[in-house]
């Protein structure tokens, strides 16, 4: 007896212990849940479906698919029955049952698996579409997705975007390949060369009419495939509600593209409609008209993946007559209602980077649905998917490791089941403020007395801030991005609750509080919540509102509301953003040296190259690292000293076993019925013809080696990140329009024909750098045909290394561009006396070197700089325009982002000049920019200068131009008009 209960007891122990695990991976923040986890061990899952017998279908990330069953009868499934095992599917993303099998989408394709044996094992796969283009990105690996079907048997599936980073496909002429070019000059968006620098022109192949990044429909009758919807940038999840209506989520964009889907969305799909990535543009996509999503849901960077609707329903063609019958039709078991009546018909979005579950409670107006969003249970692992049992249980499954992408088709992942335990406690449905000092949060049945004293007399609280949400504290996954950081590092605050009391029949709790200060997001924490006969201390639950635009009803008002009039303005609504001083720029990134960086990333220690491809340049067997400049410093080095802690889904490393008996390990980009393509660790291609491969199968590790970084000084390993972190401003003639419209307003005298003669010398050397630094010859070139489109009156002659004695007589202003080894007593004396004549002298960058005697050079010009007394550093950095009441710097902006490379210490008595732009290097502000003036003479100084780029910027370039005039004696704005 004393053994029975002693073994009573030890598992009582262990189910408390399981239960309480699940409990702190799944936080509910909303009451009477139970929360277990699955006691099955299976990697990374994707999707959850619940097939016609009623048993759970599980999809995972290696291509596996699995049938979970409850052999014990205590109601969790304890074992997982092989599905399909055969290595035919690469990142599938999406299931749906049928009755005739199961459809999967996944890399490539979409397939419908048969069990022709009827012994609960797919043994055939019937592809259903494939042949669309290939994504941008390199193997192409998360492609279709999210598949599903309509009640006739019709499939909708969603395909991702061909470039989820750059929408309009944005490609520079000398990149571009001889097919583009040609559908370039069929779609009339081709433009003939008319520049030197033509060759960085860029072009869009974004095509509207292409199925990357809709939603598409197969259709059962005639197996074709039309084109639902556009605009679509990663859709995770398709699902219909029963009025038959088709909803999507797809994901956040504007980490990596402004405007690019500001933040994750449910859309409602409506046959013909384009739903906005890439946005409307007025050069690439001038015309677009796209639709808004019902509900948006933030803050940013959730990627929203699985949508599961809330809705019971009777078996649906489950029985055998519909399994023997000639036609597909879509196939489910019974499911039961999740949660509380009040949550009948909402869907359910899971929100993977950031580990959250909402509810969207839905109202379909006249003329378009409109939601509300509640946050209903924070996650601490990646969360995939959801399903609803035909108990009315939900299902979720997470994946292990890190955002974005966790640890891959081999990791461990976990599969929870959520259960509505006590219909007592009283549910809360939305909060909303009515008045600047009170707040109702309204719930499903009447609150307990006790907890309007218990809500004033504990820790309650409302906490605001820009990016607040409910359940903040619970939130420990924090995606890579500078955004993130950002927005964590927004300041937060507190309101009081002073007093409460209930209304509408106890159902509707008024908190009496301090004023609401700011336009910003605010989250109610509320302790000790119960029902009208329940015990005990009660729950804890969150609940966010929003006051940055307008209110959302209470549930009771939203069967009045239509589409237009759904947010309703608040008059006593505060008009503050945020709080004084805020600076809300992101975070600062490594400042090391860039072209050393570069220098590392293309060397022969490191070969990153060999793989990888950044900004144009490098190998293709790997991701492009483009879009680090995205991240954050510390995930990016964490990537790179364990390459297998996160496994991006597009580069998951493959094994195939051949028949030969060789192993090869790298890259899937492509598979073809007939053979394997595959890119190993040294970026060589190897194709394989299906009939050799014996197994195929993804592993646990990166492609990557670890230990790139052993041994490195920490100032390699800066450089490296610099380089990879940053990339040079991308500034466009169009985006100074605003400046240029606001200066010829300011400088009235400042058009490009003055009154008097303008005469320029241009003096360059030979080239001493590499490709694209001290580029001294093509600037010249340029901005000798640059400074002939001034007029008439403006006259620009070239020198080579240094001015003629006619020039010296005759110009207006002297522009040096080339390190000039020669300073010699005779060169100097030339400048002193044309200084003296009231000539011009601009130096830009290496002009300012001296070889020997900076100090001499110094008394000329200002400052100089000497090959070994001043340092120097290729690195990004904020130019600061210290002094805006200079002719040259008055209007312009007061900070110029530029990646070019500064001089400091510099030489000379910083007193005897007037600077006019600084930057901070290691901590301490250095002059870059300055001018002086010498009797009749001026100078002009910019140690800026050494890439092309930054003098092809177009806002640096204006800068320069002001500089030039200035220094010529003429109005600052006289050429800045120039194109």
């Amino acid at each position: 007896m004393r053994l029975l209960v002693l073994i009573a007891a030890l598992f009582f122990a262990a189910s408390l212990s399981q239960a309480a695990g699940a409990q702190t991976n799944v936080q509910m923040l909303v009451p009477g849940f139970f929360v277990e986890e699955l006691p099955v061990k299976l990697s990374n899952q994707n999707n959850l479906r619940f097939a016609p017998d009623g048993t759970l279908t599980s999809l995972g990330y290696d291509g596996k698919i699995w049938r979970l069953r409850d052999t014990n009868g205590d109601g969790l499934e304890d074992t997982a029955e092989p599905f399909w095992n055969k290595p035919t599917l690469s990142v599938p993303l999406g299931m749906a049952w049928s009755t005739h099998g199961l459809y999967v989408s996944s890399k490539g394709k979409v397939s419908l698996l048969k069990d022709t044996g009827t012994d609960g094992v797919a043994d055939e796969e019937e592809i259903i579409a494939q042949g669309w283009p290939r994504t941008d990105v390199g193997s192409g690996g998360v492609d279709a997705t999210a598949v599903t079907l309509d009640h006739e048997g019709n499939v909708y599936f969603g395909l991702m975007v061909a470039d989820y980073s750059n929408g309009y496909r944005l490609r520079k002429r000398k990149d571009l390949k001889p097919d583009e070019i040609a559908w370039l000059k069929q779609q009339s968006r081709w433009r003939e060369p008319s520049t030197a620098s033509a060759g960085e022109d860029e072009f869009s192949l974004y095509d509207l009419n292409s199925r990357r990044g809709t939603i598409q429909k197969w259709d059962a009758r005639t197996k074709q495939l039309s084109t639902v919807a556009t605009g679509i940038r990663v859709p995770v999840a398709l699902a219909f509600n029963r009025a038959g209506d088709l909803f999507n989520t797809d994901q956040e964009g504007e980490t990596w593209m402004p405007n690019g889907n500001p933040l994750d969305e449910l859309n409602h799909i409506v046959t013909g409609r384009n739903y906005g990535f890439p946005p409307r543009h007025e050069q690439w996509l001038s015309n677009l008209v796209s639709e808004s999503p019902v509900v948006a849901l933030g803050p940013q960077h959730q990627s929203a993946c699985g949508l599961v609707f809330n809705e019971p329903h009777a078996p649906l063609n489950a029985n055998s007559a519909a399994r023997d019958a000639k036609a597909i039709l879509p196939s489910a078991p019974a499911q039961g209602l999740f949660g509380p009546n009040a949550w009948e018909g909402d869907a359910f979005v899971a929100g993977e980077s950031r580990a959250r579950i909402w509810r969207v409670h839905f109202v379909k107006t006249a003329s378009g649905y409109v939601g509300t969003v509640q946050t209903i249970a924070r996650l601490s692992m990646l969360t995939m998917d959801m399903a609803i049992s035909p108990r009315g249980e939900l299902y979720v499954c997470t994946h292990s490791g890190a955002p974005d992408w966790g640890t891959g088709p081999k990791g461990a992942g976990k599969i929870f089941k959520i259960t509505y335990k006590d219909s007592r406690a009283p549910m809360p449905l939305a909060a909303s403020p009515s008045a600047p000092t009170e707040v109702r949060v309204a719930f499903d049945k009447p609150l307990h007395p006790d907890v309007t004293r218990s809500v004033v007399s504990s820790n309650a609280t409302i906490e605001f801030g820009e990016y607040v949400s409910a359940g903040d504290r619970f939130e420990v996954l924090k995606p890579p991005y500078a955004v993130v950081q950002q927005q964590d590092a927004t300041p937060r605050g507190r309101i009081g609750i002073h007093a409460a009391r209930l209304d509408d029949d106890g159902r509707t709790l008024v908190l009496k509080t301090d004023p609401h200060p700011l336009a910003v997001h605010y989250a109610v924490t509320l302790p000790g919540i119960k029902g009208v006969g329940q015990s005990g201390a009660g729950e804890t639950i969150d609940l966010d509102y929003d006051l940055t635009q307008a209110s959302q009803p209470l549930p009771k008002d939203v069967a009045a509301v239509s589409r237009e009039t759904w947010k309703q303005p608040i008059a006593w609504a505060p008009k503050g953003r945020a709080s004084a001083g805020t600076d809300s720029r992101a975070p600062r990134k490594p400042d090391g040296d860039w072209e050393t960086g570069r220098a590392l990333f293309f060397g022969a220690q490191l070969q990153c190259a060999k793989c990888h491809r950044v900004r144009g340049e490098g190998g293709l067997a790997g991701p492009d690292l483009s879009n680090l400049i995205h991240r954050d410093a510390a995930s990016v080095l964490r990537d790179i000293r364990e390459p297998s802690a996160t496994l991006h889904p597009d580069y998951v490393t493959y094994q195939v076993a051949t028949k030969d008996g060789d192993v090869i390990q790298g890259f899937v980009r492509s598979q073809k019925e007939d053979s394997i393509q595959l890119f190993d660790v040294d970026g060589k291609e190897t194709v394989l013809a299906r009939s050799s491969v014996e197994s195929l199968r993804p592993t646990e590790l990166s492609l990557m080696p670890s230990g790139l970084l052993d041994g490195r000084k920490e100032t390699d390993v800066r450089d490296l990140l610099t380089f990879l972190l940053w990339e040079p401003p991308k500034r466009s003639l169009d985006s100074t329009k605003a400046l240029m419209s606001r200066l010829a307003k300011q400088d009235k005298a400042g058009v490009a024909e003055g009154k008097r003669e303008l005469r320029l010398i241009l003096i360059a050397s030979k080239q001493d750098h590499g490709a694209g630094q001290h580029d001294y010859p093509n600037w010249q070139t340029n901005w000798s045909r640059l400074l002939s489109n001034a007029g008439a009156k403006t006259v620009a002659e070239t020198a080579w290394e240094w001015p003629t004695a006619a020039q010296f007589e005759t110009a207006s202003a002297l522009v040096f561009y080339f390190w000039n080894h020669k300073w010699s007593p005779e060169r100097l004396a030339q400048l002193d006396a044309f200084l003296a004549r009231g000539g011009g002298v601009v130096l830009i960058h290496s002009a300012v070197i001296a070889d020997k005697d900076p100090e001499v050079l110094a008394e000329r010009i200002g400052l100089s700089a000497h090959p070994r007394r001043t340092g120097y550093r290729h690195m990004p950095f904020e130019l600061r325009l210290v002094d805006r009441e200079h002719p040259i710097t008055r209007g312009l902006p007061e900070r110029i982002d530029l990646i070019d490379e500064p001089y400091w210490p510099l030489i000379g008595d910083t007193n005897s000049v007037r600077v006019l732009a600084s930057a901070k290097v290691d901590g301490e502000a250095r002059p870059l920019i300055w001018t002086q003036e010498k009797g009749k003479g001026r100078i002009f100084a910019s140690v800026p200068g050494h890439y092309t780029w930054t003098l092809n910027d177009p806002l640096f370039r204006l800068v320069l131009l002001r500089g030039i005039a200035w220094a010529a004696g003429e109005n600052a704005g006289r050429l800045q008009d120039l194109p």
